[in-house]
This record gives C-alpha cells, structure tokens and sequence, in this order.
C-alpha cells in the first residue's frame, strides 16, 4: 500500500472516530443537558412557587382553619341518625307542643336511609384531618287527622323552624266541612337530615316512659292484627321467590354493560320498564280486584305495565336482584312503593344488595306486604 493511500484511510478512519463520538456520545450527553435543563426550569418555577406561598402560610393555615370550624359546626348541628324509636319521639314531641290543635298522627312509614352527598375531609379541633362525612335523607310519609286550619299551619310551621333538619318535600291537605263539622285531613312527606363520618357518635333521643305501647301486628299490616301469621316463604327466607316471581326487578351497577340500571319485567318483552338515571327512582306498585281476578301494575315515572294474576293466585312475589355498588359515584337504587288493597298478601325477595350502602329500599306501602 502506497504512503498517499494509506494517509487517504488514515483520514477517513479519524472522520469516522469523530463522527462516532459525537453521534453516540456528544449528541446524547447534548440531548441529556436539554432534558435536565427542562427539569431544572420546571423545578425553579415550583420553588419558586412554594417560596411565595411560604411568605402566606401563616394566613393559608388560619383561613384553612377557620373554613374547617365552620364545617365542622355545621356538621355538629346535625345528628349522626334516627331510629325508629327517635322518629315515634320527634312525632310525639310536635303533638305534645301543640296540644291545642288536637292533631292526630295516623301513619308513618319509616324508611331507611339513603345516601344524598359526601363532603370532603375537614381539620378537627385537634387538628387531625378528617376524610370526610356523608349525608344522608330518610323520607318520612304521614298522615294526619282532627285537625283545622291553624292546626295544619302549626304543623308545617314547626318542621321548618325546628332546630332538628327537617323539610316538607309534599303535602296534600283536605280542608274541613263546617256544615257537616268534619276536620282537617291529609298526608305529608318529610325529610329528615343527618350526617355520618368518623368520629360522630350517635346520640339517642330520650325516650318519654309515657308514651303508649301497642299491641298490633306492625310487621305484616293490617288493622287491628292481634297475631303473628308464618307464611310459607318464611321457611326459606323467601329463596323459592327467585325461581317462581310475577315479577323482578334488577339493579344493574356502574361496571355493567347494560346501558338501564334499573330494569322491571314480569317475563315478556312488552312487560320491560327500565330506568338509565343514576340516582334512586320509585317503583310504584299497586295491586287491585278480587279472589279469582286479581290485577296489578308497576311503574316508574310516566311508564306503567300492567298485568293479571293467575285465577287461583294467593301472593304476589316479587324478586329483587341488586348488586354491590362500584363506588361513590354509583348511586342508581330503588325506592319500592306498593298499594295492596287486597286480601292476598305480596311478598318481596331482595337478593346481593350492597350491605353498607342498599340500593333497594321500601316506601310506603298499604295493605299486607312482606320484605326478605
């Protein structure tokens, strides 16, 4: 090899060397500066940031405090629950104040309660962080009798002025005859307010050694019920409802692929009412005629189906088929109200509701009706 061409490859050989260098060294140290550059910025910007909110911590931390007693106060102003022996004092209370107006209370259906919102997590006065509280509504449909005119404005006037949360959602009033000297009637729904979270005990009512005790059958309804009646479901908890039903109704959760949370069918395609609301709705059912011609009917909203019991039919049953909530945001649920204005009983089989927060839930309800 000629001393020309060998410099020739010398040459190349060191042009190759330096563009190597720079394609695998120098370009991806460049590249990595450009990297830690962008980082640094982004980091300064954030000191910078935090400096400047340092100079207000002071004021932050009061505000944060101040904002966090006043939740808390609110918070403190309602109770923690009811029961069903707190509810009977409330309503006994009210007829005890207003005397005068002679108001009898002939009706309440104690429901459960249902999950209404969630507030985020506040200080306690011992400076902890609290992760939050959840509020809760329980609907309390009555009825009232005996009464006038200034009796039903004592009532409402009482609700709303009580220091215990409570609202009228609906009334419905049936004014007195002068000449037939009938009082005032009519029913009401009111809502009650608590707030649940950690750290809230529950205070109980005290209970008034006074008031009556009676002697009537609540639990299957009916006038005047002197005795507990076994019925054939209550031997297997009402299992045999789920494979012989006039009815069902299932309550699909958030992760479900159907688009209705809320479906009703009693086995055909025309009997499908289906609700997409992610909230609780009411299914109201009522059941109608007599032995050997006995009708019902559901509905939801403006959507009624309704259907024929067999000839010989003794019950009506209807299944439940829940699920366990997904998460906070999953609040889809029913609120079940039924009118039986006939001898047979109906039955209700309620099957994987979520056992701390249910979806399924029992309205008003007349007549004999029974829940597994």
């Amino acid at each position: 090899m000629s001393k020309t061409n060998a410099k020739i490859l010398l040459v190349l050989l060191a042009a190759a060397l330096l563009f190597g260098a720079y394609m695998y060294i120098y370009k991806g140290n460049m590249e990595d500066k450009d990297s830690f550059d962008t980082q640094i910025s982004s980091l300064e910007s954030r000191y910078n940031e935090l400096r400047a909110k340092e100079v207000n911590r002071d004021t932050y931390e009061k505000e944060m405090k101040l904002y966090s007693d006043e939740t808390l106060a609110i918070v403190n102003s309602y109770p923690v629950g009811y029961d069903e022996v707190d509810i009977i004092m409330l309503v006994k209370k009210f007829i005890d104040d207003n005397e005068e107006y002679n108001i009898q209370i002939d009706n309440i259906a104690m429901n459960e309660p249902v999950e209404y919102y969630t507030i985020g997590g506040v200080l306690d006065e011992n400076g902890n962080f609290n992760q939050g509280y959840t509020v809760y509504t329980i609907n309390l449909p009555l009825s009232f009798t005996d009464t006038n005119y200034e009796g039903v404005k004592a009532f409402i006037d009482y609700i709303q002025k009580n220091n215990i949360k409570m609202s009228v959602d609906m009334t419905s009033i049936n004014p007195g005859d002068l000449e037939t000297d009938t009082k005032y009637s009519g029913s009401m729904n009111v809502t009650l307010y608590c707030i649940a979270g950690s750290g809230r005990e529950k205070v109980d009512i005290p209970v008034d050694d006074t008031i009556n005790h009676g002697v009537d059958n609540i639990f299957v309804g009916g006038a005047n019920a002197n005795s507990v009646i076994v019925y054939a479901h209550d031997y297997d908890n009402g299992e045999s409802i789920k494979a012989k039903n006039d009815f069902s109704i299932i309550l699909n959760n958030a992760n479900n692929d159907v688009a209705d949370g809320i479906v009703v069918s009693a086995g055909t395609d025309d009997s499908v009412i289906s609700d997409s609301t992610n909230d609780v709705v009411k299914v109201n059912v009522a059941v109608t005629g007599k032995e050997g011609a006995y009708e019902y009917s559901y509905s939801i909203g403006s959507k009624t189906y309704k259907g024929k019991l067999a000839e010989d039919a003794k019950e009506l049953a209807i299944y439940v088929s829940s699920n366990d909530r997904v998460d906070g945001a999953d609040k889809n649920g029913v609120e079940l109200v039924i009118k039986n204005s006939t001898e047979i009983p109906v039955f209700v089989k309620v099957a994987g509701d979520d056992a701390t927060s249910p979806r399924f839930t029992v309205g008003d309800k007349e007549g004999t009706v029974k829940v597994y």
